[in-house]
């Protein structure tokens, strides 16, 4: 009974906090005023969150079309791995350029 209740308490804490995690790192690159810049910046793998031991954020940047084609974006996506997650946390935003 409670002990079970207790597990999926916790187990939505910890998804809740994966969720936040991917949306903070989407709402930095949205926030980005360099667009060519956000690979740099943001591109890659974080493991060190004091609160989240064993978390995971992995940042994809991948750029569509060019400065010299109609469509010039990027496609950002956010995925949060962690211990005790059913699945990761994943979000995907699209930034157009200037």
């Amino acid at each position: 009974g409670t002990s079970g209740v207790l597990t999926t308490v916790g187990r939505a804490d910890r998804q809740a906090a994966a969720n936040e995690l991917a949306e903070d790192r989407i709402e930095q690159v949205k926030m980005e005023p360099k667009y060519t810049k956000i690979d740099s910046l943001y591109a890659g793998t974080e493991s060190s969150f004091p609160t989240l031991p064993g978390y995971t954020r992995t940042t994809t940047v991948v750029q569509v079309g060019g400065p010299t084609q109609t469509q010039d974006y990027k496609m950002i996506t956010v995925t949060v791995n962690g211990p005790g997650l059913p699945a990761p946390s994943k979000r995907t935003v699209f930034v157009a350029a200037p």
